[in-house]
């Protein structure tokens, strides 16, 4: 278990390396749905970096 810091956000999230990806999409999904309208997350693009494979691909996020 590592201590990573959530980008754009204030806070951390205690992560293990082998669910690390299931994590941060949880968390996003939970923050998109609560702070922003139905509008904004249809027309939202978001960064999704994989580590692994060392790629940023670009997708639109629909909800």
């Amino acid at each position: 278990m590592t201590l990573e810091k959530v980008n754009k956000t204030k806070g951390f999230l205690f992560v293990d390396k082998i669910n690390r990806l299931l994590l941060n999409q949880a968390f996003k999904g939970l923050f998109f749905k609560k702070y922003l309208s139905d509008d904004t997350k249809k027309n939202l693009w978001v960064i999704l970096c994989l580590k692994l494979s060392e790629r940023c691909f670009l997708y639109q996020k629909f909800s």
